[in-house]
């Protein structure tokens, strides 16, 4: 743990505690256990204090770590995701699933059985992040037409590709035929997701 640079004796740290030491300071980068030595630590400045705030804060922060209890042991990271301070997957998993994949105040669930890239177009294609003309066109890029072209009847929209067009219905029905759940008809994409989500409940 970084000794001028880490919270880790108060809501600050001693960086903003203690601004004229640590401009005095000659290593602002060095961690607790390299300071202290017999449980004493040793300053190493590039010149000795001698004005009257850098004293003070001398004195105080003395004050600070004579009533500090140090732990007889190695510096080590803990992690906020945990309690106990360790990092795992299933922590961090967590965190993103809550932070980063809830759309539309709806959590996105990620199948291990689902290959990344294909989560990855859904999670995309839920947010409209699809980059077909009709996305294109609201961030001012300009295309030829934004009529769908294998078709020739809608417009290249993430509903229109994915859900609408004969070629994306007749793709949606033989799936369902094969996985033997009953034919329904699909407009929008939510109405896909919405499905899925319910299908088995």
């Amino acid at each position: 743990m970084l000794l001028w640079k880490d919270k880790w004796i108060a809501h600050k740290t001693l960086q903003e505690l203690f601004p004229h030491l640590y401009a005095l300071e000659s290593r602002k980068t060095c961690f607790i256990s390299e300071m202290r030595e017999g449980g004493v630590f040793k300053w190493e400045w590039k010149s000795t204090p001698n004005s009257d705030p850098a004293n003070q804060e001398l004195v105080d922060l003395n004050l600070i770590l004579c009533d500090y209890n140090f732990l007889q042991e190695h510096d080590k990271f803990r992690c906020k995701l945990n309690p106990d301070g360790e990092y795992t997957l299933k922590a961090l998993r967590r965190l993103v699933d809550s932070k980063i994949t809830n759309i539309g105040g709806e959590p996105f669930i990620w199948l291990q059985i689902v290959p990344t890239k294909v989560s990855s177009f859904v999670w995309r294609m839920k947010q409209g992040r699809i980059l077909v003309a009709v996305e294109l066109s609201k961030r001012g890029v300009q295309t030829d037409s934004r009529i769908y072209k294998l078709c020739n009847i809608g417009e290249e929209s993430a509903d229109h590709l994915l859900m609408s067009c004969a070629f994306a219905s007749e793709v949606i029905k033989r799936t369902l035929n094969q996985c033997g759940i009953r034919q329904v008809q699909f407009t929008k994409v939510k109405e896909l997701l919405d499905f899925g989500a319910r299908w088995g409940n």
